[in-house]
């Protein structure tokens, strides 16, 4: 219990509660090697990305347009894929080991 609670206070103080999400995201679903998120979520996940526990996938993107004058592509959709470093996290903050 101890070294959960510790893990925990590691967790809060380290990642947002985006990030805390997507990892519980791939605590929850240890078959899935990525989630699909919509675009612009970087700066949420920040952490996560600095730390190396996830990394960008694939990205659908899409066309945009702006008052039928002209358009651009925007990301629609992110994938974010684990890393083993990240499955290694989520698993031992799974089994309460210490993190």
């Amino acid at each position: 219990m101890r070294q959960y609670k510790a893990n925990l206070g590691l967790l809060h103080s380290r990642y947002g509660d985006f990030e805390r999400r997507v990892l519980t995201y791939f605590v929850m679903n240890p078959e899935q090697d990525s989630i699909a998120l919509p675009g612009g979520m970087n700066v949420a996940l920040l952490y996560l990305l600095r730390d190396g526990y996830v990394v960008y996938g694939g990205t659908l993107r899409t066309r945009a347009n702006a008052d039928h004058i002209f358009s651009y592509d925007v990301v629609a959709l992110q994938h974010y894929v684990i890393t083993d470093l990240g499955r290694q996290f989520v698993t031992d903050w799974a089994n309460a080991n210490p993190l």
